[in-house]
């Protein structure tokens, strides 16, 4: 008698998994409950049991990615050694896989083959999307763990977008922190991270770091930056500032943590600056000004002597901002505007000058 053993669906949104050990040769004796070998899914590994005594045969191989209900293998009553060396599959047809639009995208994006998917009968964009999580997790081997707490001041980027680039230039070209990993959600990023893996928060999550690595959330959304930062601080890692060696810097100036300073800014003396504030490429921060937590001031931006600029707004492209300025939290300049007069919490100032209410504190 043969008795399948099939790969079990123990979490709602996780429909594929990859094959981790195997722990039972092919034709060896096994027992009901016995631990034939384990899968991951996205968030966790499964032990794959023996639901019968008998003769166990494999028909998955370490490292194969596979849908849930994929056969395991079989527990043969009888030991039959020319079993071993059959699958008794029928053979794949390319032509038979429907692939939906998006999940064809997703293979065009990131140089997939359909052959990835021979257990497949329909391939989804979120097929695609299990599978890219799958080969990350894949590369978070012992080698992989072993070179990331082998490098000095191992820094985790949290945003793999396009300020998560301009954060990644920053880094190596000031050379304190080493860029380890990025950590992002989204299955539809930007290129150009080189060999830098990006892994969801979860798999972050199961990374064993020997030394405390440090942390830079390189997020514009401020809700989502703070949720981050949140994510990231539970986990005790470390808060790194990130300023581009060709910044200006006052010694006298004081600088939060998780602060971003890109390349030719320049920020005076007596300046403030809250925690996890951008202040982007070009821009200036005279002598004697604060800027909250939180706040994003764009490039070129100019802010004159002793601006306070509250906490979460940002300041568009080449605005300017006369001395003495004051402007509330939460507030939104619109590009180009130069400012005159003091702003109350949660305005938007339009480039025809008009104002109106609209972003409300988080």
């Amino acid at each position: 008698m043969t008795n399948p053993i099939y790969i079990p669906r123990v979490n709602a949104n996780d429909d594929m998994v990859v094959v981790v050990s195997l722990n039972v040769s092919g034709g060896d004796m096994v027992n009901v409950d016995a631990v034939l070998g384990q899968v991951e899914t996205t968030k966790a590994t499964i032990d794959i049991v023996s639901t019968a005594n008998g003769y166990f045969y494999p028909r998955v191989e370490i490292g194969e990615i596979l849908p849930v209900g994929n056969l395991f293998g079989h527990v043969l009553d009888n030991e039959d050694p020319i079993f071993l060396e059959t699958k008794n599959e029928k053979p794949w047809d390319r032509a038979q896989l429907l692939v939906s639009d998006a999940a064809r995208a997703l293979l065009d994006k990131h140089g997939l083959a359909l052959d990835n998917f021979s257990n497949n009968q329909a391939l989804r964009a979120e097929d695609v999307v299990q599978y890219l999580g799958l080969i990350n997790k894949k590369a978070m081997s012992n080698d992989f763990v072993a070179k990331i707490n082998s490098v000095p001041n191992p820094l985790i980027i949290y945003g793999a977008g396009r300020h998560g680039l301009v954060v990644y230039d920053a880094v190596i070209a000031g050379g304190e922190y080493t860029p380890v990993l990025l950590v992002d959600d989204s299955p539809d990023l930007d290129d150009g991270f080189y060999d830098l893996p990006i892994l969801s928060l979860d798999q972050l999550e199961q990374v064993v770091f020997e030394t405390v690595p440090f942390f830079h959330i390189a997020i514009g959304a401020v809700p989502l930056a703070k949720e981050a930062r949140k994510k990231c601080q539970d986990l005790g890692f470390a808060s790194a500032k990130v300023i581009h060696p060709m910044a200006y810097v006052s010694p006298l100036a004081e600088v939060g943590e998780g602060v971003f300073i890109g390349p030719q800014t320049v920020v005076g003396p007596k300046v403030v600056i809250g925690d996890m504030v951008h202040v982007n490429n070009g821009a200036t921060i005279a002598h004697h000004c604060s800027v909250g937590c939180y706040a994003r001031i764009s490039d070129g931006a100019h802010l004159g002597g002793a601006v306070s600029v509250g906490e979460g707004t940002l300041i568009g492209i080449g605005c300017a901002i006369n001395k003495d300025i004051v402007i509330g939290c939460n507030c939104t300049v619109v590009s180009g505007v130069t400012v005159f007069d003091n702003l109350e919490d949660n305005i938007v100032l339009r480039s025809d000058g008009t104002l109106y209410y609209s972003r409300q504190s988080d």
